[in-house]
């Protein structure tokens, strides 16, 4: 951050502000009114405290090495305009005439760290090329993202408008690693988008254009930056689909009959799908994913060094057996660890804090809800909603090997795993 944000942002918040006031009466109802305000408030303020903790107390960080990579754009731009336009709007293999620019960048030879860089560069025409607006524009894509869901979400449930709120809009990590410059913030927020139209599609049953367009386009997104969120939600949302289709069979004697077909069918489906999505990034193909873990594992503890923040499940060798046999490991590290006695720094005791609330609350659902799987089983959504944050926390907590990095690949999964506790206990 420098000067020119402390010019700019100020202009960039008060502007931002202003539309959130006019744009909320058509955004809300007298019960969800109330929080559209303060969740924008939220996203701006973790958005703004993670650039200044990671200026001032980590003094370096790769929120800023994609500003860095995409102020080379607006440097371009400044230069020569249509060069600019050209690294951002088109493929790589389209600029080969650009290396004397693309040399100097070094997420230009991932293709998924360059498309983090194209959306910042295309912000940053916007914004002067300044950290904080460019910021608070990320942190507006995000808010609004969890606003939709949160928002489909009370038409459904409409007396939990409040726990919801809590579970979707105000999880402090989510707020923190969902709203700056990194690129957890853009595949949250397009999750979050694709969430949406999930829901409104099935549950709602409001089959618009707009929600197919909104989907595609979020998938398209998340695809480009983070494939292996698709890989985890595609499935479980084909489940679901499935299982709602079922649940609504009225006739008991057709529904004895259909039910198993379509799960069985939903199953393969949803494998399908999987492999077919995997087939963007071959790293995430089913034959490589045990590989993949286990490079991806070692190297973020290796880079984020032998103490500190760092663990381990057990040995990984590449195989599908030493992976699925830290299963119950890695699915208890990314939804209750760290535990208190881990935590070696302040961002680490607030992931600490909240795991030991979805751990407290896990055992209180579990103790006091007593027909609890027949919840689960007549709510095909609940059901997604456990589904996918187990399968997501396995994938991320097999695959990562230190706290600091997995608080933040984790936001995915930590509001649907909230509004689980939140649904799965109402009376």
């Amino acid at each position: 951050m420098g000067i020119q944000d402390l010019i700019i942002t100020p202009f960039y918040f008060f502007i931002l502000l202003v539309a959130a006031y006019m744009i909320r009466p058509l955004v809300t109802n007298s019960l969800t009114k109330k929080y559209f305000i303060p969740g924008l408030l939220a996203k701006f303020g973790g958005a703004i405290a993670i650039g200044l903790v990671y200026q001032f107390y980590y003094s370096w960080g790769d929120t800023y090495t994609y500003f860095r990579e995409a102020r080379i754009i607006w440097n371009i731009f400044l230069e020569s305009p249509e060069s600019a336009l050209r690294l951002i709007f088109q493929s790589s293999d389209n600029v080969n005439d650009l290396f004397h620019y693309t040399n100097r960048m070094w997420t230009f030879k991932s293709s998924n760290n360059f498309s983090m860089i194209r959306i910042l560069s295309f912000l940053n025409l916007f914004t002067f090329s300044t950290y904080s607006s460019t910021a608070l524009l990320l942190a507006c894509f995000s808010f609004a993202g969890s606003w939709a869901f949160y928002s489909s979400l009370c038409l459904r449930y409409t007396s939990e408008h409040k726990k919801l709120a809590l579970a979707v809009l105000f999880i402090p990590s989510v707020i923190i690693w969902g709203s700056g410059i990194f690129k957890d913030t853009i595949t949250f927020a397009a999750l979050m988008w694709l969430a949406w139209s999930a829901f409104n599609l099935i549950e709602n049953r409001k089959n618009s254009a707009r929600y197919y367009i909104v989907g595609a386009i979020s998938i398209i997104i998340i695809a480009a930056i983070k494939v292996y969120i698709i890989i985890c939600f595609i499935p479980n949302v084909v489940i679901w689909y499935f299982l709602h289709k079922a649940v609504n069979i009225k006739n008991g004697l057709l529904k004895i009959l259909v039910v198993p077909f379509l799960i069985v069918f939903a199953l393969v489906f949803a494998i399908f799908g999987a492999q077919q999505t995997a087939n963007i990034d071959q790293k995430y193909a089913l034959e490589n994913l045990a590989t993949t873990a286990q490079i991806t594992a070692y190297d973020i503890a290796y880079y984020s060094g032998a103490g500190g923040s760092t663990y381990t499940l057990g040995s990984l060798d590449g195989s599908w057996g030493s992976m699925l046999k830290l299963t119950p490991q890695a699915i208890n590290v990314s939804m209750f660890r760290p535990y208190l006695w881990e935590v070696s720094n302040p961002l680490m005791l607030l992931s600490a804090f909240e795991s030991l609330l979805f751990t407290l609350l896990t055992i209180k659902l579990i103790f006091r809800k007593n027909n609890l799987m027949t919840t689960i089983i007549e709510n095909p959504f609940l059901l997604f909603c456990l589904t996918f944050s187990i399968i997501f926390a396995f994938a991320v907590g097999v695959s990562t090997f230190n706290f600091g990095t997995l608080v933040r690949y984790k936001i995915p999964l930590m509001p649907f795993y909230a509004a689980f506790l939140v649904l799965s206990s109402k009376k």
